[in-house]
């Protein structure tokens, strides 16, 4: 080892954290694919733990700058998708010159046009309640129960 001392999170321990709104399933599933993808390390510890009635793995991260970057990244990520559907960029990436400023535009020109071109139908207009005919003395008399008539 190198002789610096490393800092460890508990995946538990993130999904605790979690800003509210931020889905503990969906951010589960970005970690574990980051682990694979090799952007970030972590091993698994062999403890359980419990989000809503599901029980996932826990794994132990090591807390590095390009962890915490990624982390930092993620959420922004699903912060941008539940505030905005489509092509969409975090303003201090396109500050940063992190996000390709041209390239994002494009993507949501291409992404505005192809909204121009579907056809929405229209919606049919709701109907309010039935309203009720004016009645006649003869409806009057078959809509009153059997034998009534015969104790006038």
């Amino acid at each position: 080892m190198d002789g610096y001392q490393y800092k460890y999170q508990h995946l538990s321990e993130l999904v605790a954290g979690l800003p509210e709104g931020v889905s503990p399933a969906r951010y589960i599933s970005t970690f574990r694919a980051a682990v694979r993808e090799g952007v970030i390390t972590a091993v698994p510890i062999g403890d359980r733990f419990e989000v809503g009635a599901h029980k996932y793995p826990d794994d132990m991260v090591r807390v590095t700058p390009d962890f915490e970057a990624w982390h930092k990244r993620t959420l922004q990520a699903f912060e941008l998708r539940k505030a905005r559907r489509g092509v969409v960029a975090h303003a201090d990436d396109v500050r940063s010159g992190s996000v390709d400023f041209d390239e994002v535009a494009a993507k949501y020109r291409q992404q505005l046009a192809g909204r121009a071109h579907v056809k929405r139908s229209k919606q049919p207009k709701k109907k309010g309640k039935p309203k009720l005919m004016p009645t006649t003395p003869d409806d009057q008399l078959t809509a009153q129960p059997a034998g009534a008539a015969d104790r006038e």
